[in-house]
């Protein structure tokens, strides 16, 4: 941590830059007479015992710079913990993980040159030295910074260093946490282990796991890094088509679509999905029922039963439908997602219960 003391710096400054042994204003010479003892002021003369006449009115906060910034590696711009880094982005998903209705913050930054392999669109391979961060913040205030930072070439959970940390109540240091940590600042947030960390991001099977930022997510107009952006400034080996990277049906199937593909389609995203459900939703889809979310869920049996619930998703009965009945749940072994949270998201709840209640038997 970077400490400062003002009175050293006044001292420094002064020393530097406020005594001047020239003669000022045409007055007379501060040249110290060969009679006193000394020669005629210069440094190397001066003895060291005997301090300058140091200049103490210079007001105190014309040198301060603020508090030191010790935060997440790479992501502030010393010495505040506010200003970002060159080169740190700031971008926010079109649907959102949900926290327990904790508030959180997105930032990205490639290496220089760096591009982001997009062959598939869907499955995205970021460049060696890419780093990604996520502020949670309760009641204003931070509370954990997690930071991914891909290490080797390849692609995959086994790339990427994961690392957590966790703020103080000064807001301008980190301490990184290892082996989680619960009621964070005294709050009900708590960090997660790495070993949840990969038992979320670890099992999405595909190319990279940041699900945050992709083409779906990032297509929007509002604050923050936009697809489009990405596309314009030549941040993409190939540029994704607007109009492709949409999920399709009204905004009511699209909403609920993309709820299940943010908070779902990590784990159950893949042609190796857990028990073969898949809430991912692919660039370029035309209609609802191209979705793998329709395909793997609607009317499908369910391998994990919910008391009299037998189908992942009932048609028109939301209450019958497995996949719902388990977003209710915070029981352990039965809750979706099965970790990271404790409280029911009422709000994304009922834009599914919406979409399901909606669909036709």
């Amino acid at each position: 941590m970077l400490i400062r003391s003002t009175g050293l710096l006044l001292l420094t400054l002064s020393l530097a830059c406020g005594d001047d042994d020239s003669p000022s204003d045409g007055g007379p010479s501060d040249a110290v007479s060969v009679d006193s003892g000394l020669l005629d002021g210069s440094p190397e003369d001066t003895p060291q015992d005997t301090p300058p006449d140091i200049p103490l009115d210079v007001p105190p906060d014309t040198f301060d710079a603020g508090p030191a910034c010790d935060g997440p590696p790479g992501l502030y711009r010393a010495p505040h913990c506010t200003e970002l880094a060159d080169g740190v982005r700031a971008y926010s998903p079109n649907y959102w993980l949900w926290s327990d209705g904790v508030d959180k913050e997105r930032f990205i930054a490639l290496p220089e040159g760096g591009l982001i392999d997009t062959s598939d669109p869907n499955n995205w391979i970021y460049p060696v030295g890419t780093r990604v961060w996520k502020n949670f913040i309760v009641d204003g205030l931070r509370i954990e910074t997690r930071l991914l930072e891909k290490y080797e070439e390849g692609s995959g959970f086994d790339s990427w260093n994961t690392l957590t940390y966790v703020w103080n109540e000064a807001q301008d240091a980190v301490e990184e946490v290892n082996g989680g940590l619960e009621n964070a600042l005294g709050t009900d947030h708590d960090i997660p282990t790495r070993g949840m960390c990969i038992q979320c991001h670890g099992q999405t099977g595909r190319t990279d796991f940041l699900t945050s930022f992709t083409a779906i997510q990032l297509n929007h107009d509002d604050a923050g890094f936009s697809l489009a952006e990405l596309n314009d400034e030549g941040w993409l080996s190939e540029p994704i088509s607007i109009r492709d990277a949409v999920i399709p049906g009204t905004p009511e199937e699209s909403d609920a679509l993309g709820y299940l593909h943010a908070n779902c389609g990590n784990c159950h995203g893949n042609r190796l999905a857990p028990s073969g459900l898949s809430m991912w939703v692919d660039v370029g889809l035309d209609s609802v029922e191209d979705t793998a979310t329709y395909m793997t869920a609607v009317g499908v049996p369910s391998l994990r039963l919910d008391g009299d619930a037998t189908v992942r998703i009932v048609p028109g009965d939301s209450a019958a439908s497995v996949a719902f009945r388990r977003m209710q749940s915070r029981m352990v072994g039965l809750q979706m997602p099965p970790i990271g949270t404790e409280v029911v998201d009422d709000e994304g709840s009922l834009e599914v219960q919406t979409w399901i209640d909606g669909l036709e038997e």
